[in-house]
């Protein structure tokens, strides 16, 4: 039986080790893609959910604001209302209560004054969602192109907007 016998020379063995590294840079980018486009998943998901977080302050703001006239003032404590017979103390807030207690957050409406403060609540709970939903948004984005091209460096996260 004859032996092959194997010359192992420098470049043979400088060809070996590139072809290995570039075997394990290659699954490196592979493992690290994989990674960003987790996190971009997740940064999806929590913009969705923020965004839906936002719908029943809009919605609470939204009624409330019917109940006032453009001018500011209470639409059942004008004339109209007055001629068909509503007063201040016969309105029902309920509805207003009601939303706001399926989120968590119940306003206590008894007057007009009270009804403004929940807009302004709620509008203000609506921007803060919406600035948490544009952060997630913007963090999606820079894992996607982070995902795209993983041998680029990725900048470190900024810091989540401060009222949310």
């Amino acid at each position: 039986m004859t032996r092959i016998r194997l010359q192992w020379r420098l470049r043979t063995l400088m060809i070996l080790v590139a072809v290995v590294a570039l075997s394990m840079s290659g699954s490196q980018l592979r493992l690290r893609a994989d990674d960003f486009r987790r996190r971009a998943d997740q940064h999806a998901a929590q913009q969705r959910q923020v965004e839906l977080e936002a719908v029943p302050h809009a919605r609470i703001a939204a009624m409330a604001r019917s109940i006032l006239a453009p001018d500011g003032r209470s639409t059942i404590d004008g004339p109209a209302a007055r001629a068909l017979g509503l007063k201040m103390e016969n309105f029902d807030f309920d509805y207003i209560k009601m939303l706001s207690m399926c989120m968590g957050r119940a306003y206590d409406v008894k007057s007009v004054e009270d009804v403004r403060e929940v807009i302004g609540k709620a509008e203000g709970r609506v921007e803060e969602r919406r600035a948490l939903a544009a952060y997630h948004a913007g963090l999606r984005r820079k894992y996607e192109d982070a995902a795209r091209h993983p041998w680029r460096p990725v900048a470190p996260d900024p810091p989540p907007p401060s009222d949310a």
